[in-house]
């Protein structure tokens, strides 16, 4: 855990490198003043979210390419859909079906009555090959295979 000082450095340090993206980016100014009514809590939330959800996906095509997770790899993948599966109050029945989608034969062997949904997806990453754990994460963070932003993710982490 950081100190007190280290943690407001690294605020502020991440503050300007955001203010700095927005005046750098193409939004026009009455779009920028637009962003600033919607830097809301749940905002800051989606951000957090996003932030989580790149850090896992962050090395991926060394995992892949090795084929397996890394010893902290597992928990971070587990918490991040784990995450994304409370946020989004997915149930488990929708769960094991968007793992059906990504692993039909491991889907089977996951059962979701009497478990809880943490115990699923951590059956799940541990009895799929990497790539397909992230496809899942994938999967549950975006309802929609046709947005650009995920698909485009989705292919930079493609083997």
């Amino acid at each position: 855990m950081m100190n007190r000082q280290a943690t407001s450095n690294l605020r502020q340090r991440a503050l300007r490198i955001a203010v700095a993206s927005f005046l750098s980016s193409s939004f026009s100014d009455e779009e920028l003043l637009e962003i600033s009514v919607l830097l809301d809590v749940s905002f800051v939330e989606d951000l957090s979210h996003l932030l989580t959800i790149m850090q896992v996906l962050q090395s991926p095509r060394q995992a892949i390419s090795a084929g397996s997770l890394s010893d902290d790899q597992p928990s971070m993948v587990i918490d991040a859909i784990h995450d994304v599966v409370r946020r989004k109050r997915i149930g488990k029945n929708r769960l094991l079906g968007y793992m059906h989608e990504v692993s039909p034969s491991a889907s089977r062997n996951i059962a979701s009555d009497g478990i809880s949904t943490i115990q699923m997806i951590s059956e799940f990453v541990a009895m799929t090959p990497t790539d397909q754990a992230y496809r899942l994460l994938m999967r549950v963070s975006g309802e929609s295979d046709d947005d650009p932003y995920l698909k485009g993710i989705s292919r930079r982490f493609d083997p």
